[in-house]
């Protein structure tokens, strides 16, 4: 009865949030001057009607994920996307493949311990476009605690008209909505089986981010002691180090050539006296799996370059599988619900 009552809260939610985003969309449009019997009600309501039985029909996926709960019994897992690249308007293509997406990844691994947000997880870091994504994290992701980052779309607020402060307060408010509170916008957590370290951009710098020097010692400070806790530690930064995944260079391109240098040193310092592996984990360049997306750098220190979960093939994301026999990083194509055989391997 409880779960039931759950389930209609929710939907009655959902259709209220989706016909004032469907009648705010119409104002935008039309503009002030216009009479609002100009909108269509017709087509709002079938709109509306549409992506609710999308919903109930994506929902359902999630809750026959819970049969694979069974097979989970002294398994740690974290999925790993980036680059959802969410919009503003629930009626877009892009929100059902969104949408579609995040059921599939359920449906594929289930409950997990941990969902990292790699980046990009709005197209431009507008409010409306959060508030679009994060009811869907909620309903199609059985995750026990999501952990999102920065990405460069994230800092603009308006790639015109770039606003670093309201793209700020707006991704701090969706960070508080997962329950990640704290005063500077990097932060770290660990559990009981893995450490994660989130690197965040403290200003718009179009396609890279811009670190401090205070961020980089803080990230020092974490790296070591995460490096005596003995278990493995995952790093997320959304844009690839210079070098690394195949050559990228982006960093140096626009001027912050320092920043991916000391952030690999740090890395390789860490790693050299860690007993248990380190994986820098980043998204934004939308490639496809390749032999590049995955990069064992020696002395357990891996770099992992996620494809776009939006515009890549068949959704990827990966997940990192941690038992008491090893440590696993397997691809995944979520949105046709099953695995990635271009990546499957094993991190010592």
């Amino acid at each position: 009865m409880k779960k039931r009552l759950i389930s209609v809260l929710l939907a009655c939610a959902l259709t209220v949030s989706v016909f004032s985003f469907a009648v705010y969309s119409a104002d935008e449009d039309a503009g002030d001057d216009t009479d609002s019997s100009a909108y269509d009600m017709g087509d709002i309501i079938a709109n509306i009607k549409e992506t609710l039985c999308a919903v109930f029909k994506a929902r359902r996926k999630v809750t026959e994920s819970r049969s694979l709960e069974s097979d989970r019994d002294g398994i740690y897992e974290a999925v790993l996307i980036a680059d959802l690249h969410a919009d503003g308007d629930p009626f877009r293509d892009r929100t059902y493949i969104l949408r579609e997406a995040l059921a599939g990844m359920t449906a594929t691994v289930g409950k997990v311990d941990a969902l990292v947000l790699a980046g990009d997880i709005t197209n431009c870091g507008d409010i409306k476009e959060y508030i679009n994504i994060r009811p869907k994290l909620s309903l199609f992701t059985r995750a026990k605690k999501i952990l999102p980052e920065m990405g460069n779309h994230d800092s603009w607020h308006h790639s015109d008209d770039p606003d670093y402060a309201k793209a700020r307060r707006n991704f701090m408010l969706f960070r508080a909505s997962c329950g990640i509170f704290s005063r500077e916008i990097y932060y770290s957590r660990s559990d009981c089986r893995c450490n994660y370290i989130v690197i965040n951009s403290e200003n718009t710098a179009h396609n890279m981010a811009e670190i401090s020097d205070a961020q980089l010692d803080w990230l020092g400070q974490e790296l070591e002691k995460a490096a005596k806790s003995g278990k493995p530690t995952v790093v997320v930064c959304h844009q690839p180090l210079d070098g690394h995944n195949g050559g990228y260079d982006g960093w140096a391109e626009e001027g912050f050539a320092e920043t991916p240098a000391r952030m690999e040193s740090l890395l390789t310092e860490a790693a050299a006296v860690s007993d248990a592996p380190i994986l820098h984990v980043s998204g934004h360049r939308h490639r496809d799996f390749s032999a590049n997306s995955f990069e064992d750098a020696g002395n357990g220190l891996y770099y992992l370059n996620l494809p776009s979960f939006e515009y890549s093939f068949g959704n990827p994301g990966a997940v990192l599988r941690i038992t008491d026999d090893g440590i696993e990083l397997q691809g995944l194509y979520v949105g046709e619900e099953r695995v990635a055989e271009e990546l499957c391997e094993t991190l010592n």
